[in-house]
């Protein structure tokens, strides 16, 4: 019997335990369609970003099937100009094929970074729980 409580302790403190995130970002809230389509849109201020970001989860939508139609998140210190070379894409849905992606797993954001989102073609949704580091 003991042999197998240890067993069981062992499996268990090698489990990954993600935590759901403190803050959360919805933007179905913004308009009925989600988010407004060509605008760059602030999630976390770079300036509320003091000692990082973890992003626990997080979804986006794209709507529409227009070719090249997308939905992006993006870190960046200030206002990105979305699709430029040399932004910090933490991931995008690119119509066709996926118009639906989920982040596969947590991401840590620097300090001074905030996190944006963006959507074209039709529209977009983008939901995020996160937490800040300390």
């Amino acid at each position: 019997m003991g042999t197998t409580i240890a067993m069981l302790m062992a499996s268990s403190a090698m489990a990954q335990v993600y935590p759901m995130g403190n803050n959360s970002y919805n933007s179905q809230g913004m308009t009925p369609g989600g988010m407004p389509v060509n605008t760059v849109i602030n999630i976390v201020p770079a300036s509320s970003n003091t000692h990082g970001i973890i992003v626990q989860n997080c979804s986006e939508t794209v709507w529409g099937s227009t070719w090249g139609a997308n939905t992006l998140v993006i870190a960046s210190p200030t206002q990105p100009t979305p699709l430029a070379t040399g932004n910090i894409v933490l991931f995008s849905v690119l119509v066709p094929p996926i118009t639906v992606a989920t982040l596969p797993h947590p991401v840590y954001v620097p300090a001074g970074n905030g996190l944006w989102a963006y959507t074209s073609g039709t529209g977009g949704s983008i939901y995020c729980n996160y937490d800040f580091s300390n």
